[in-house]
Parts: structure tokens; sequence; C-alpha cells
């Protein structure tokens, strides 16, 4: 899979934070499609929205794990069509090596509401459906309140941003 991005904290905070040792984390993440809209998360604590997704469990298959964490996030059933890439995310401050597998999706059919956990409830997590331009408005003038915040946002950012040149290019395409 390709590498789409690295993200340190340099270029979070402007300075790099180096960690003796870095422990490694897997996730799935989708561009989560439903007509024109996309599915965004409202984590409205932090002050920031992010794409449907999360890390792998134990034996877990990257689509298998994507579309578990659509399920749960956002109560739909989706269609994984396509690879993206993969994002690198290194966070000093936790010693974390995150990489993320990114795909675009279709929700196929809605069988229930979504599943927050504990942590994602007392964050004020909310599934908000908007299309791409509202979605990057909307991300562009957001300030996420932590740190991890703060990568999440700038992650799920950039991706949208790639999928809008990606949506932009193929109805140029088209014509």
């Amino acid at each position: 899979m390709i590498e789409l991005a690295t993200i340190t904290d340099m270029e979070i905070l402007g300075v790099e934070r180096k960690a003796a040792v870095l422990h490694g984390r897997e996730a799935a993440r989708a561009i989560l499609s439903r007509g024109s809209d996309i599915a965004l998360l409202w984590v409205s604590k932090l002050g920031y929205h992010k794409l449907p997704g999360g890390g792998l469990e134990d034996g877990e298959e990257r689509t298998g794990a994507l579309a578990r964490e659509i399920l749960e996030e956002t109560g739909w059933e989706a269609d994984i069509e396509e690879e993206l890439g993969m994002t690198v995310e290194i966070r000093g401050e936790f010693g974390l090596r995150q990489v993320s597998y990114v795909y675009l999706a279709q929700a196929s059919k809605k069988v229930a509401r979504p599943s927050f956990t504990k942590k994602e409830m007392s964050q004020g997590f909310e599934l908000r459906w908007m299309n791409i331009d509202e979605a990057l408005k909307m991300m562009e003038n957001e300030e996420p309140k932590d740190y991890e915040g703060k990568f999440v946002h700038h992650r799920d950012l950039f991706l949208l941003k790639m999928a809008y040149s990606l949506i932009m290019d193929g109805l140029s395409s088209q014509k």
C-alpha cells in the first residue's frame, strides 16, 4: 500500500519530540459516502471532526476491521470499494507510531444506530452527514483542543482534500 503522508510533531506543533521507544498501532479509516454526502464524526468536547474508522483488533484483517468500525460508528453496513493508501503518524508525546490504512467506501444499508464506546461518548461523538465541500470548509476552520485531536484533524483533513481532488478529477474526465 502506498504511503500518502507521514505526520510528526513537527507538522502539528512545530517542534520534534523524540520518544525513546515507539509502540505500533494499526487502524483502518474510510471516506464513507452516502449519495452526495460523506460521514464525519463530530468530537464536540474536543472541537474537531474525524473520519469513521479505528484500530485493528488481534487477528483482524484491514477491511474486516473497517467494516466493523463503520458499523459501530455510523450504524451502516458499507461496501469497501477502493484502497487509497496509508498514513503514518509519529506521536512523540505518546511514543506511538500509528499506521492508518485508508479506503473509499459506500454506505449500503442502515442496520443500527451508532454504538460509541464510553470514551467516544465522553468526548461527545456525534455522526454527521454532509457534502464534501461543507466538510472541507468546516474542518479548515477547526482548532482541536488536545494533542491527539490535532493529529487526527491534520490527517483527516489531508485525506478529505485528497478525496476531493480525486472526485474533481473524475468529474472533469467525464466531460
